[in-house]
């Protein structure tokens, strides 16, 4: 059995450590995954999170300045009122009653 030594800490290779799991009657140890898999993992979430956040800002971008608006045209029933009411805009869009 070789050992490395990786600073002050002794490692055993991955299949040393299977078959020593395997002879204590337990299961062997999860795979640690390389550098390049960390890398392309975390390069996955960062570009899903990417996806998500325009995807939001197309959204909003489309429904909220709708929202935002006035109904300026049609007919509104409002309780309380006696007569009609006619509402007028002006060139700058500011109401007038």
């Amino acid at each position: 059995m070789s050992i490395r030594l990786i600073g002050f800490v002794a490692a055993v290779s991955r299949p040393q450590a299977v078959r020593a799991h395997r002879s204590a009657g337990m299961a062997p140890p999860a795979a640690v995954p390389t550098g390049i898999t960390r890398r392309r993992r975390s390069w996955t979430w960062a570009l899903a999170a990417l996806v998500l956040a325009a995807q939001l800002a197309a959204v909003g971008c489309v429904i909220l300045p709708l929202r935002a608006f006035p109904k300026t045209r049609g007919t509104v029933t409002a309780v309380g009122l006696g007569a009609p009411v006619e509402i007028l805009r002006d060139k700058y869009g500011v109401p007038h009653i």
